[in-house]
């Protein structure tokens, strides 16, 4: 058998020290105790001793029902009202809070919202799987679309690019069922201050989706062999710009040149 791995000194209270939820629990000996056992003030309190544990508090809701004040004068009736809380959408009871916990787990637990709507019911809260793709999309539209443009716009400044696009069927988009549709993704060199990944719904694989999103890119762009980036290659004033038809093997081979290379591109654009 392999020999244990001895467990690092500390390691579990600084891995509970990263949880930002902290509750302190303080257990005492009374006085009375005290003083039975060491006699009458013939004891001292010494340095706690410390145990570490790590409760789990299951997901909950609060339902908030705001009071808005209502105001008239006494001999008329002019009417005023307080504030009311800034909404995300215009009579609806979703929150940022709600409508985050869907989105954390539809696109990062990978839950789907069948499966959300049970969860919910669970805790005696019915919203149904429409209106929670609904929320998504309106969010998305009407806010994630502003980070979405800030997070392009960013990486058309970086100095190295990963482009690559994998078919999808997206039903009711007004073709029939088994059309291929592309899910197009660019990634930014994990050495960045700012690593992003960021996805492009198209329903084609034409060299006009990479050519729009890389407006202004002017790095260079690590991609397989797909036709449509020769065909922006060529389009291209700089020509060694562009790594084409990379293999696992030669990224690994010239990954560290590659961007050492595209160090010397940011340097000089």
């Amino acid at each position: 058998a392999a020999p244990k791995k001895k467990k690092a000194k500390g390691k579990k209270a600084t891995d509970l020290q990263k949880i930002t939820n902290h509750r302190d629990e303080y257990i005492e000996l009374t006085d009375e105790e005290l003083n039975k056992k060491y006699g009458e003030g013939k004891w001292k309190h010494l340095p706690y001793e410390i145990i570490n544990k790590l409760e789990h508090l299951p997901a909950s809701f609060e339902a908030v029902t705001y009071h808005i004040g209502v105001y008239a004068r006494n001999d008329d009736q002019t009417i005023v009202r307080a504030p009311h809380p800034t909404e995300l959408f215009p009579k609806s009871i979703a929150t940022p809070s709600l409508v985050a916990s869907i989105l954390y787990a539809k696109y990062v637990k990978a839950i789907p919202l069948y499966r959300l709507e049970q969860a919910y019911q669970q805790n005696d809260v019915s919203i149904s799987r429409a209106v929670m793709a609904n929320w998504v999309i309106k969010g998305s539209q009407g806010y994630l679309i502003y980070l979405y443009d800030a997070m392009k716009k960013a990486m058309s400044k970086q100095s190295l690019i990963h482009a690559d696009e994998t078919p999808v069927q997206v039903r009711k988009d007004g073709r029939p069922a088994s059309s291929k549709s592309y899910m197009w993704v660019y990634r930014s060199a994990e050495n960045d201050i700012h690593p992003a990944v960021i996805y492009e719904y198209q329903k084609t694989r034409n060299a006009e989706h990479p050519r729009e999103f890389l407006k202004g890119f002017k790095g260079i762009l690590v991609t397989d062999g797909y036709q449509a980036y020769h065909k922006l290659a060529k389009e291209s004033d700089d020509l060694g710009r562009w790594m084409l038809g990379t293999c696992k093997k030669a990224v690994r081979q010239c990954g560290q040149s590659t961007w050492e290379e595209s160090q010397r591109v940011d340097s000089r654009t």
